[in-house]
């Protein structure tokens, strides 16, 4: 039960320090900061009487920058991870798709040209039978001129 309390707690810490990293480091990267820091860099030749203690909190200024930019930036590509694998996962799946109609188009095209293989055949077979029986009626007729022309 301890340990539950104790694991739950980190985790709220965790997420108050990855959200203020996080913040801080969008922050950090725009160009209102950038405005700033260079206008920062004029105060020494402003108040020339400030210039020791300007540099102390340049300094401190860095020195606690950096490990907290870095951190967001940690922050930043994990989410950009998360969300490379969750297009990759959905990308995967649509070419599965993708493949898989192009499976069944390729079966039905192979149906299809069975069917007109058979359909060929099938209109050989009729005309060749068309054509026999236009020879056996035409033998019909002929038989039939030639007995009306015996009993005349």
């Amino acid at each position: 039960m301890i340990a539950k309390r104790h694991k739950s707690l980190m985790d709220r810490i965790n997420k108050i320090n990855e959200t203020i990293a996080l913040r801080v480091t969008l922050a950090f990267g725009t160009m209102i900061t950038t405005y700033l820091f260079f206008l920062y860099g004029f105060g020494p030749i402003i108040w020339p009487q400030y210039q020791v203690q300007m540099l102390y909190w340049s300094n401190t200024i860095q020195l606690w920058s950096l490990p907290l930019l870095m951190v967001g930036t940690n922050i930043l590509g994990r989410a950009a991870e998360r969300r490379a694998q969750r297009d990759h996962e959905m990308i995967t799946q649509e070419f599965k798709a993708i493949k898989d109609v192009l499976n069944k188009i390729d079966r039905l095209l192979g149906e299809e040209s069975s069917l007109r293989q058979c359909w060929e055949e099938e209109k050989q077979i009729e005309l060749r039978r068309d054509s026999q029986l236009m020879a056996i009626l035409e033998e019909l007729r002929r038989m039939d001129r030639d007995g009306r022309e015996g009993t005349d």
